[in-house]
């Protein structure tokens, strides 16, 4: 399992020809990226941890509005890959707490 934190993103739509992925989301912290969440049409590639600990992570397209309001309405935030799977989550939190805005 390799998880990090993560306080800042980026979403690029992208459209290649031929392309099976449609968006990315480049997840920071502190500055220093952490990682990628892709979203793809069809087969999803295996998640990875590059050599210097970026991970990719692959997730379908018809999960990206799911996953971008997460990213927008918890803190904190941590993306994993455990073993095949991509993982994006928050840590335990009370029940009916608020988030605080910036």
């Amino acid at each position: 399992m390799h998880s990090s934190e993560f306080d800042s993103y980026i979403i690029y739509h992208e459209e290649k020809p031929n392309g099976k992925e449609k968006a990315v989301i480049t997840c920071f912290f502190e500055g220093g990226t952490v990682g990628f969440i892709s979203f793809y049409n069809g087969e999803l590639p295996r998640p990875e941890v590059l050599p210097h600990g970026v991970m990719k992570l692959a997730f379908h397209l018809d999960r990206i509005q799911e996953i971008v309001d997460t990213i927008r309405m918890e803190k904190p935030l941590f993306i994993s890959v455990i073993g095949d799977k991509s993982v994006v989550s928050t840590v335990r939190e009370p029940v009916g707490e608020l988030e605080k805005s910036k």
